[in-house]
């Protein structure tokens, strides 16, 4: 969804420093500058939960197993930073500008089998994630498991899935501090997750759309960790081509999605050599 982020505007007394520069620089004509792609979001709960199912289905895509059935144990290098920006916008800290257009591989080891074209496609994958986290890394293996019974198609355009996962502290193997599933089927796609590091937090999504997936609407509820304290939340949403309304059963709010309607700030930004 094209929706857009309000963020951290540019530093005021940058701004005021520059004022007395004798000269700006042109902006190139060619180069990273041109090239390098942007990511906007938009801030919204409804909104955030929807980007985690779509980094993870970006994730499942970026394995290939398709490719690589019945070959044995592989291993595949995900560029999370092309995944990234489809994820959690509260967990994010660019707008993919310079450094966060460079890559950011997910090293992973991944068995894909299946034992006829009549059965399902089994996916067994081992990645390993950092993330930071105020001021310190922290590491995770992830363990998911896929089934899947059917590949994309006009009428079901995520194809037919189930995945499980689990993901475990590297410093205390053996429990998961976040677990949960994935599935699409006939009737769209269904998300669960239960976190318990920096507290307990569970999101529970539903999503039904058109094979076009220019329109849709689904319920996400669940508990999210502000501070130390546990705020539940519980919305409807539904989509078009032209507006994203979401509702908390007394206050709906009504986005446009037309990107030159925005009301657009700098959340970041990267710095680029004049050549």
């Amino acid at each position: 969804m094209k929706l857009w982020r309000k963020g951290i505007p540019f530093a005021v007394t940058t701004l005021v420093a520059c004022l007395s520069c004798a000269a700006w620089a042109s902006p190139p004509s060619s180069g990273a500058y041109v090239t390098d792609h942007a990511n906007v979001w938009v801030q919204d709960q409804v909104g955030d939960k929807v980007g985690t199912v779509n980094m993870i289905m970006c994730i499942i895509s970026s394995m290939r197993a398709d490719a690589m059935v019945n070959h044995g144990p592989y291993v595949a290098l995900i560029d999370e930073n092309k995944c990234q920006g489809r994820g959690d916008t509260s967990k994010s800290t660019s707008n993919n500008a310079g450094a966060s257009n460079a890559t950011n591989y997910m090293f992973s080891v991944i068995n894909a089998t299946q034992a006829s074209t009549d059965d399902p496609l089994i996916i067994k994958a081992w990645l390993h994630e950092e993330q930071e986290d105020n001021g310190s890394t922290q590491k995770s293996m992830i363990y998911a498991y896929v089934s899947a019974s059917a590949a994309p198609s006009a009428t079901n355009p995520n194809g037919l899935f189930q995945m499980y996962f689990c993901g475990e502290d590297t410093a205390s193997p053996g429990t998961c501090v976040f677990k949960g599933s994935l599935q699409s089927d006939g009737n769209g796609l269904s998300f669960f997750n239960h976190e318990v590091r920096n507290g307990v937090q569970d999101t529970k999504l539903t999503l039904q759309n058109n094979p076009a997936q220019d329109s849709g609407l689904g319920r996400v509820s669940g508990v999210d960790m502000q501070g130390n304290t546990a705020v539940p939340f519980n919305y409807a949403f539904a989509y078009n081509a032209s507006n994203f309304l979401r509702t908390d059963g007394s206050s709906p709010v009504c986005f446009d999605r037309d990107h030159t309607h925005g009301d657009i700030s700098t959340w970041s930004y990267g710095t680029y050599n004049s050549d």
